[in-house]
């Protein structure tokens, strides 16, 4: 059986599990699954995700929501007009962020699941006072308070 591990930028845990699964001899493979950056003509190591999902897959903290089917492609939330139909193709849905989004909306974004559609919804949340105590914490980078304005 192999197993996907999906990270973000934070990176501190993922290659001592990776080795520790791998060192196990109980059948059982580990590898780092990545899904930015593909390219025409290039395996896609996201394809270890698809392996697994018989239908649909939520994934959260995210930041930038969407869908990806298997084709691969991927669909931002506006080029489905904020929904996407629910099929017998597998796909898995980025819910996307509440805080600290990146696809250049600030808003909070989340999406509500029926039995035809999964439709993802935008909500303002307090922009300005997550930005003040960003900028009132030292250790922080300013730019980090800065890209809420744009959702970058």
């Amino acid at each position: 059986m192999k197993i996907g591990i999906l990270v973000g930028m934070e990176n501190t845990f993922p290659p001592a599990l990776i080795e520790k699964i791998n060192s196990m001899d109980a059948g059982v493979s580990a590898e780092y699954v990545k899904i930015g950056g593909v390219k025409m003509g290039e395996a896609t190591e996201y394809r270890v995700i698809f392996d697994r999902i018989s239908h649909l897959c939520f994934v959260g903290h995210t930041h930038v929501p969407g869908v990806f089917v298997p084709d691969p492609d991927f669909y931002a939330p506006e080029e489905l007009d904020n929904k996407y139909k629910v099929t017998d193709e597998r796909a898995m849905i980025n819910v996307g962020s509440v805080g600290q989004p990146r696809d250049m909306d600030n808003r909070s974004c989340y999406v509500v699941l029926t039995e035809q559609f999964v439709e993802f919804r935008r909500v303002p949340y307090p922009l300005e006072r997550t930005m003040e105590k960003i900028l009132s914490t030292p250790e922080l980078d300013p730019f980090l308070a800065e890209r809420l304005k744009e959702g970058r």
